[in-house]
């Protein structure tokens, strides 16, 4: 079975991110509905779909609604 390279997963759990903070390329802990964990930048919010490469477990972009 081939595992695509990007995916599509909810953000399940995460803090809020400091307002103000999305320059700084800081990030954050991300729990996806998967059950792994992925740091994204601080303007994440729990519910946001985001796009996942598979082959790192990282964060690429918000993949809409």
């Amino acid at each position: 079975m081939n595992i695509p390279i990007l995916l599509n997963l909810k953000v399940t759990e995460t803090n809020p991110g400091l307002k103000g903070d999305t320059a700084s390329g800081a990030t954050k802990k991300a729990i996806m509905e998967n059950r792994p964990s992925v740091k994204v930048p601080l303007f994440i919010k729990e519910g946001e779909l985001l796009k996942i490469d598979t082959r790192e477990g990282a964060y690429v972009e918000r993949a809409g609604k």
